[in-house]
């Protein structure tokens, strides 16, 4: 079954201590939904009673920037919304996307954080299959947030968002996506319009005949990736 982008969404908060993700259209059970949010608290916790079952593929933080990707694979008879829950209150944006003809099974991943306006992950070890759903995730401080363009490493840019309150706790999401036919490294970057702290993330699923490390359903934080 090839793999196949469904639909995407984008969803923010000057402020908030949960934020609403809704698609426009019912997912569909057996696909799977990625959300890539950033914010200024950790942790961050997803409901999983009425879209998915979710399991927090990645967390981490850098200099006060938070951001954790989400995989939840589409329960039957769901919901369109799924809600980003924070330990306290502050601005978050978030970006997600279903796909069919994907497992939830991790594969590779790689991680890199600093400051200014070229964002890369870094490239991840070389991955197990052919076919396979390459994830980028970038989240981003500065004022009033920023903006995502030029992709690197034939990525595409699927979404971004960014919340607008005015002062340096604003966060900027982007989602950026690659299906591959061959095994290879990915490294997922972007540049940003504005300087600031930025963290960046690959990761990458198989495709559904594929099989893979079944390595989801526990957290996978910067301390612990699978190279």
């Amino acid at each position: 079954m090839a793999i196949a982008r469904v639909q995407s969404t984008t969803a923010m908060s000057n402020s908030a201590s949960s934020l609403a993700v809704t698609f426009s259209s019912t997912p569909t059970a057996g696909n799977i939904i990625v959300i890539v949010a950033g914010t200024n608290n950790s942790p961050m916790y997803i409901d999983n009673s009425s879209v998915a079952s979710w399991v927090q593929v990645f967390r981490t933080g850098a200099s006060g920037t938070y951001m954790t990707i989400f995989i939840g694979k589409v329960f039957t008879g769901i919901t369109v919304t799924s809600t980003i829950t924070m330990v306290g209150t502050s601005p978050i944006a978030a970006v997600a996307a279903e796909y069919s003809g994907v497992t939830n099974a991790l594969d590779r991943g790689s991680i890199a954080t600093n400051t200014g306006t070229s964002a890369a992950s870094g490239a991840t070890g070389t991955t197990s299959v052919a076919n396979e759903l390459w994830i980028g995730g970038i989240v981003h401080r500065n004022t009033n947030g920023a903006t995502f363009s030029s992709p690197t490493n034939s990525f595409s840019i699927v979404g971004q968002t960014n919340t607008t309150s005015g002062t340096v706790n604003d966060r900027s999401a982007c989602l950026l996506e690659r299906i591959v036919s061959s095994t290879g490294t990915a490294d997922a970057g972007a540049t940003i319009s504005a300087s600031g702290v930025w963290i960046a993330q690959a990761l990458t699923f198989p495709e559904l005949t594929s099989g893979g490390s079944g390595l989801i359903g526990r957290l996978v934080d910067s301390n612990n990736l699978v190279a």
